[in-house]
């Protein structure tokens, strides 16, 4: 054991030195940061989600720093290599897992199965939208096992799930253009409403003040619901035959959303009243996924080319990023926090991963050669998951 450790000493000596850099900035960035904005009046803005990630990011890499310092000694005589060590001081400071690195497939929902959308309720119940029969399922145990709950009309697909809290869901639905609603967390499902001419919600948003905002196909329009999806009424058609497919709400009443097939990017600042063009991203199809990192940071997937694209002011000005070469299409993208985002993909190109707040992404795993990869969820707790097409097969990343 002496030998391994002192052959690991000068290694581990520069390690703690570094550390020592870490509780110094760490200090620095939690006197800048705002103190952590308290859930009891309700839930925060995206904007005060930001600052309370960047703040854990702080107390963290303070906690494991002085950590180490304190035990370095201590505990260099109780463990007989590095590797223990360095688990022994994470375990002790809690911190948290790589989120989104490793893959395993728990269920396989029925063959020829496509899973188009996943949502988490927390506490571990998720549900799970998908292709042939519009049928929903349910897990109870963080995606662990699933059963199936209902299929939704005579639709085709659930291509939009939405949890607005107090056990309400909402579910939007490809074949008859429906939305559907829940009240017992999931459980059961009653249609409330068809926009008129609609044959697909594609996309739900939930903005400020509970308004929950649908974009449909093929007329391109935008619906509201000031009553928690009870009852809704038209607030602006974006585009004669333009599909409304992805719809992000970014904090302070502002909403965005991704056009198809033009690539056309629209901004609202009145919680979706009233919508305005504000940029065609690259010369893409459509713009399949959008995703709000805080801080005024959006991301967009898109679809033809297959692209990342980044805005940093509100999703009012837009520039490419990256393009994931290999694969068909963005179909998902979720912010875990910390920097690090997930994107899947089809076209055999699995679940990409960045942990610079989307500027640069690597592939993180293939979900073995799975064509099509639809739905993103997180989960909390460095829990995510992937549904996937063909296979019907839910994965999940967990620590």
């Amino acid at each position: 054991m002496k030998a391994t450790l002192g052959a690991g000493l000068s290694t581990l000596q520069g390690k703690i030195g570094e550390l020592c850099g870490k509780v110094i900035r760490g200090r620095q960035q939690i006197g800048r940061l705002s103190r952590p904005y308290s859930l009891s009046g309700g839930l925060p803005s995206p904007d005060q989600e930001w600052i309370n990630d960047q703040y854990a990011i702080a107390v963290r890499d303070w906690r494991y720093a002085s950590y180490v310092q304190r035990l370095f000694w201590d505990t260099l005589g109780k463990v007989d290599d590095i590797s223990g060590f360095d688990w022994l001081v994470r375990k002790q400071c809690s911190l948290p897992p790589d989120r989104g690195v490793t893959w395993t497939p728990v269920q396989v929902l029925g063959f020829e199965v496509e899973v188009l959308s996943l949502c988490s309720l927390g506490g571990g119940e998720c549900l799970a939208g998908t292709a042939l029969a519009a049928e929903i399922w349910k897990s109870l145990d963080y995606g662990l096992t699933w059963s199936s709950i209902q299929s939704l009309g005579t639709n085709w697909t659930v291509d939009s799930l939405l949890y607005l809290g107090d056990g309400v869901c909402l579910a939007g639905c490809y074949g008859e253009g429906e939305i559907y609603r829940s009240v017992d967390s999931g459980d059961t499902w009653d249609f409330v409403f068809q926009p008129t001419d609609a044959e697909a919600i594609w996309a739900i948003a939930l903005a400020n003040h509970g308004v929950c905002v649908v974009g449909t196909f093929p007329l391109g329009e935008i619906w509201r619901s000031l009553d928690g999806g009870v009852t809704w009424s038209f607030a602006q058609q974006l585009a004669d035959e333009e599909e409304i497919v992805s719809l992000a709400y970014l904090g302070n009443d502002i909403l965005i959303a991704g056009g198809a097939p033009t690539g056309q990017m629209w901004r609202s600042i009145d919680n979706g009243a009233s919508w305005a063009p504000v940029q065609v991203i690259g010369e893409v199809f459509e713009i399949y996924a959008l995703c709000y990192l805080g801080g005024g940071l959006c991301l967009a997937g898109t679809y033809d080319p297959c692209e990342i694209w980044r805005s940093i002011d509100y999703g009012l000005t837009w520039t490419k990023a990256q393009v994931i070469l290999g694969a068909g299409a963005i179909c998902d993208l979720v912010y875990l926090g910390g920097g690090v985002c997930l994107a899947s993909t089809w076209d055999s190109s699995g679940i990409w991963r960045s942990v610079d707040y989307g500027l640069t992404w690597a592939l993180t795993s293939d979900l073995s050669g799975t064509e099509w990869a639809f739905s993103l969820a997180n989960l909390g707790g460095g829990m995510c998951l992937c549904g996937v097409g063909e296979t019907g097969e839910i994965w999940r990343s967990a620590p």
